[in-house]
């Protein structure tokens, strides 16, 4: 589908703008600015008043296009809901994850959590560990990585991997990014946007928060730099091959695309065909899949007002090594915060949707699949529809 024109100029200025008035309230409401116009467009909104009547008269104009986009229409709602979570408006959960991520919150069955508990029993198992908090502890202190040893392998395992997934997907640009190491207290340990000039920057997160463990590197070069990285820059080309609508150029985190995004960065392994981890990559590859289901099932839990007692028995059960103090954090993160609130979400629905989608696909299925989340831009609804429905 070609872009429209004029009115997708509209929509890329008014996420210039309202990025730019955010800023004062330390907010980035624009994840990867692929196309870096920010220039063109320097106006700012006086108020969140201001810019939610923008929105809303977007919206009613956009809805009346002959020819849209499916992705920027569901933005718009996205970013309508995102608006009214930050004025402190009171949204009930399903409503506000159906119409910022595009679906319906899901309970992940427990037999799924037991086999993915299974998968990281036996990863541990295999370099000598056991999975409880004896066990676990022991492999941390043995395994912690220095800064050293974290630039270290993530080089390594970057020169081996990155272009086989390019060629694997038969993929041919120059994949360009800044990587950087940062201290600072977010549930994240590996981020990547664009910066103020507009490249592509991964930021390594060595604050205290976060245990970096022998083989953690290779999942996080092979979610954020061969997922991410690939998709953006992919996106990118589209975007100048006018094949995708030019606000597609800029991201946000609490919209929908972020189910194709952060769906595809956890589950490529599921969709590649062959391992590309060491023992201890598939560690990290694995636990962090269970992180993830697990805590997807305690957000609604935690949005649904559980007692907080049997939130926490609930990760124990799964996680034993989970400090009740990581726990609570990730509690308020996920209830009280209207960006953790629903873009913490998306991660273990993501991840548990794309690995049904990928049982179902043969070897090449499976490379075209992927190759079509990172040349296309789609809603959830229609990607559920044609292979889950």
């Amino acid at each position: 589908m070609k872009p429209q024109t004029r009115k997708d100029e509209e929509v890329t200025s008014f996420f210039y703008k309202w990025n730019r008035t955010e800023k004062s309230n330390t907010i980035s409401t624009i994840d990867f600015d692929l196309l870096y116009e920010g220039p063109r467009f320097p106006e700012t909104f006086s108020s969140r008043s201001q810019i939610l009547d923008g929105l809303r008269k977007l919206q009613k104009e956009y809805q009346h296009q002959t020819q849209k986009n499916a992705l920027v229409e569901a933005k718009l709602k996205a970013s309508e809901y995102y608006l009214r979570a930050l004025e402190g408006e009171a949204i009930a959960f399903e409503d506000y994850i159906k119409h910022t991520m595009g679906i319906k919150p899901m309970y992940i069955p427990e037999d799924d959590l037991l086999k993915q508990r299974e998968l990281v029993r036996s990863a541990y198992k295999n370099v000598g560990y056991t999975w409880d908090k004896k066990g676990i502890a022991a492999f941390k202190k043995d395994y912690r990585l220095t800064k050293e040893e974290i630039e270290k392998s993530f080089i390594d395992f970057r020169e081996k991997i990155v272009l086989q997934v390019m060629d694997w997907l038969e993929m041919k640009f120059n994949l360009s990014y800044e990587v950087s190491f940062v201290d600072k207290n977010e549930y994240w340990m590996n981020w990547i946007s664009t910066d103020k000039r507009g490249r592509i920057h991964l930021q390594y997160n060595l604050n205290k928060r976060h245990a970096w463990l022998k083989g953690s590197t290779e999942f996080l070069v092979f979610h954020e730099i061969c997922g991410h990285a690939i998709q953006a820059t992919s996106w990118k080309e589209q975007i100048m091959q006018k094949n995708m609508p030019r606000s597609l150029g800029l991201t946000t985190v609490f919209s929908p695309e972020q189910f194709f995004m952060e769906g595809i960065a956890e589950s490529l392994y599921y969709f590649y065909p062959s391992n590309p981890f060491s023992d201890f990559g598939l560690i990290s590859l694995h636990f962090d899949h269970l992180y993830w289901m697990v805590w997807n099932n305690a957000h609604i839990m935690a949005n649904s007002h559980e007692n907080r007692k049997r939130i926490h028995e609930f990760i124990h059960t799964y996680m034993p090594a989970m400090s009740e103090n990581e726990i609570d954090v990730g509690i308020k993160e996920k209830t009280s915060d209207p960006l953790g609130r629903t873009y913490q979400y998306i991660y273990g629905i993501s991840l548990h949707y794309h690995r049904l989608i990928a049982k179902k696909l043969t070897a090449e299925e499976k490379r075209r699949y992927v190759l079509d989340i990172y040349t296309n831009a789609y809603i959830p609804s229609e990607i559920l529809h044609r292979y889950l429905s």
